[in-house]
């Protein structure tokens, strides 16, 4: 494999594209500390794009940041398109983490060659428990235990389908890996990095978004639904939107126009307007 074109974004008031050439790249690219050969690369080969060896011209420095007097430094992401025999892989974003932020190594960005050829991979171990202890610390977990969640999403959201439109993991992974959808939340070829790493597994769905995430509270959902429901429905309440969101929505509309409210203000079925 062997990498064919790079583009370095710079992120600013707007957006500018600047096409890196080979010898540009390999003055700036490393692996393990040496320089990489970019025209032969192994899948899952690691690379190190140090942003102090970018040339000063490709990622200029605003001079202040809003009133105060204070450089701004601006974050770059990396776009590279891969070469593996004759296929040529669609662009592949690597983000530097925010510059100006708090977050540690934002003076690197990791390359990591991809698989291009599609093959199911479920979540790792490692991945759900992150996504477990930070509904632990943020006080949503009505799960028993660690081991209770993975026992559960094994059983009930691995390798199964949406709740609402029945798409598969399988079929929403292979969307996503082969770019046949793009977002920026999208990991093509799998290649996940801060803020992309949505649309490639099925997501756990809260079915009254004001409640726990618990055995009885939960869906598997593609990223599709999910997104679309939102915290704005119950699991009941999207399957109808679902169905016909117009009908839904403007049936919402009448029952509303049409209702008496009784002096514990509970809906009294006995008033309602007959439609």
């Amino acid at each position: 494999m062997k990498i064919e074109k790079v583009f370095l974004e710079r992120k600013g008031q707007a957006m500018f594209n600047t096409e890196i050439t080979e010898s540009v790249l390999n003055s700036f690219l490393l692996e393990d500390e040496q320089f990489a050969d970019v025209n032969s690369l192994s899948i899952g080969e690691k690379l190190i794009l140090k942003i102090e060896s970018i040339p000063e011209y490709l990622i200029p420095v605003k001079p202040y940041k809003n009133k105060v007097k204070n450089p701004l430094k601006i974050q770059v992401d990396i776009l590279i398109s891969f070469r593996q025999g004759d296929i040529l892989s669609e662009y592949i974003r690597f983000k530097q983490p925010d510059p100006n932020g708090k977050k540690v190594n934002s003076d690197k960005i990791i390359i990591i060659a991809p698989k291009i050829e599609w093959a199911y991979m479920p979540k790792t171990k490692e991945q759900l428990i992150e996504w477990y202890k930070n509904k632990v610390d943020n006080k949503i977990s009505g799960f028993e235990s660690e081991i209770d969640f993975l026992s559960w999403y094994e059983n009930n959201i691995k390798d199964s389908k949406c709740a609402y439109c029945g798409l598969s993991e399988r079929d929403s992974q292979r969307l996503v890996h082969e770019g046949k959808l793009k977002s920026l939340r999208f990991p093509i070829y799998g290649t996940i990095s801060s803020g992309v790493n949505r649309g490639y597994w099925l997501e756990i769905d809260r079915k009254i978004p004001t409640g726990y995430y618990s055995k009885g509270n939960c869906n598997p959902s593609c990223y599709f639904c999910n997104n679309d429901k939102s915290d704005v429905f119950t699991d009941s309440q999207y399957k109808e939107f679902y169905e016909n969101r117009a009908s839904f929505l403007r049936g919402l509309l009448i029952l509303r126009d049409n209702k008496e409210v009784t002096g514990n203000g509970n809906l009294d079925p006995n008033n309602l307007i007959e439609q």
